[in-house]
């Protein structure tokens, strides 16, 4: 009966040892992804103030084009470009 009791406490140790290897193995996969999910609401303010950035851009350019045309400067550039 002893023999069952080495035997099963045997067992255990490496069923423990081997849960401890795959804990360890997801966490090595889980903390960079972590990493990576805690980096998204940066990046979705800085996707967000890009966007900003583009609708500036692009009304100073619509008013750019809309002065240069209401001058006559933008008919001679586009000859200038045939």
């Amino acid at each position: 009966m002893s023999n069952l009791t080495d035997d099963n406490q045997h067992y255990n140790g490496v069923l423990l040892e081997k849960i401890y290897n795959d804990i360890r193995t997801i966490l090595e996969t889980v903390v960079p992804i972590k990493a990576r999910v805690d980096r998204i609401p940066k990046i979705e303010e800085d996707i967000a103030e890009l966007k900003n950035d583009i609708k500036t851009i692009k009304s100073a350019l619509k008013a750019t084009n809309i002065d240069l045309r209401s001058h006559g400067h933008f008919a001679s550039v586009h000859n200038y470009q045939r």
